[in-house]
């Protein structure tokens, strides 16, 4: 009974992660989840008053707002007006080539020179065939209205979807910030909201104000701001410069839209149901930035995801374990090729789920998906390694991350 007590005695208050087939840089999780959790609250207790020789809250506060201020000077409104035809229209040439021939028409009528005499003549002709375009292009016009759902592309409607979206977050911002400024210089009573904007700068946080009508994240108020002018720039270039050789999926604030509407393009090519149809997660062996991308005949490019739990093989293209202290790597351009899914094949793969955040929970929206989980990747594991299957990935909690925490 003695040996088994001292033995007892001798095991690790802890048990070590590889007991549950972790890696060992999960410990490093760990300690910054117990320290995040820690320095919440102590952050939200910590005096208001200003020190001696230090800023005011208020004085914080202003030198906050004025940073995103600067942040937002090139940023402004994303006007869909202005949209490329090829980033919304299916068939753009065709669009472009009827605005032509309308130019044509109307300078080759302009330029028509009538004798007096003729004009004279045809005036009563000229009056009818008014009466008769004007009816004409009465007509054309409902037939348009009726048409303009049809003419854009599943991806040019979810690209609008998201502008609206983005354009909303912004005014939400804009307006709370010139709020903020009026309340805190006096000149205008603080409301109960803008309060809450107020203590939300303090602790460095994302205010609930801008989180409700915003994207899921759990970056601090700093890197958020930042991540923003990187998400509206990335929609900026898609709606203005037309379509991107790759997509960068992290930007969206609904990605499973995304995905479907990309589904929507090849059903409509092919015929074949969309119900039929999923994605072969092809990884290549080009990060974003690399020559040599270009957008595929079906599917998309993406980029901006991290993969957490384990590591990545960019020459042989395969999953591998992480270095000491790696926690995260951004994966290379994916290419998401539809096809049906009789075709995807799964041995040897490991069918790993894509999440908005490291946290990985999310709620059952209106729409019917995850507010968290977006889809599953299939990643190639190591043949040379038979131990290391989709099973023991699984063990490892390898999950993908459109962004990260900081």
């Amino acid at each position: 009974m003695e040996t088994i007590n001292e033995y007892i005695e001798q095991l690790p208050i802890d048990d070590e992660p590889e007991v549950f087939g972790l890696n060992n840089n999960a410990n490093i999780t760990l300690q910054q989840k117990l320290v995040r959790e820690f320095m919440e609250p102590l952050i939200g207790i910590q005096p208001r008053t200003s020190s001696s020789g230090g800023k005011s809250p208020d004085e914080i506060v202003l030198d906050i707002k004025y940073d995103i201020d600067k942040l937002f000077l090139d940023i402004d409104y994303l006007d869909k007006t202005r949209a490329n035809p090829k980033s919304i229209l299916v068939n753009p040439e065709e669009e472009e080539e009827e605005k032509k021939d309308e130019e044509e028409k109307k300078e080759g009528e302009e330029n028509k020179e009538e004798d007096e005499e003729e004009k004279k003549k045809r005036e009563e002709e000229e009056k009818k065939k008014k009466e008769e375009e004007e009816e004409k292009k009465k007509k054309k016009k409902k037939k348009n209205k009726d048409d303009e759902k049809k003419k854009k592309s599943p991806l040019g409607n979810f690209l609008l979807q998201e502008c609206d979206k983005f354009n909303n977050l912004i005014k939400v911002i804009k307006t709370s910030l010139h709020s903020l400024e009026m309340a805190v210089k006096g000149t205008e009573v603080m409301s109960p909201v803008i309060e809450k904007v107020y203590h939300s700068f303090l602790d460095n946080q994302v205010p609930k104000l801008w989180a409700d009508a915003a994207y899921l994240s759990l970056k601090p108020l700093t890197s958020w701001t930042k991540d923003l002018i990187l998400r509206i720039k990335f929609m900026s270039a898609w709606l203005y410069d037309g379509p991107q050789n790759s997509f960068w999926i992290s930007a969206f604030f609904f990605p499973q839209g995304f995905n479907t509407a990309v589904l929507q393009t090849y059903a409509r090519k092919t015929l074949e149901p969309i119900d039929k149809l999923t994605f072969r997660t092809n990884v290549l062996n080009k990060k974003f930035g690399d020559e040599g991308i270009y957008y595929p005949d079906d599917g998309v490019n993406i980029h901006g995801l991290q993969l957490e739990g384990a590591s990545w093989d960019f020459d042989r293209i395969v999953l591998k374990e992480q270095a000491p202290g790696e926690l995260h790597i951004e994966m290379p351009v994916v290419w998401l090729e539809p096809i049906n899914v009789s075709k995807l094949q799964k041995i040897g793969y490991y069918e790993c789920p894509l999440y908005k955040t490291s946290k990985r929970a999310g709620e059952l929206s209106t729409t019917g998906h995850s507010t968290n989980f977006v889809m599953y990747f299939y990643l190639k594991c190591d043949d040379d390694t038979p131990e290391k299957d989709a099973e023991h990935w699984i063990r490892r909690g390898t999950a993908l991350l459109t962004q990260l925490d900081n």
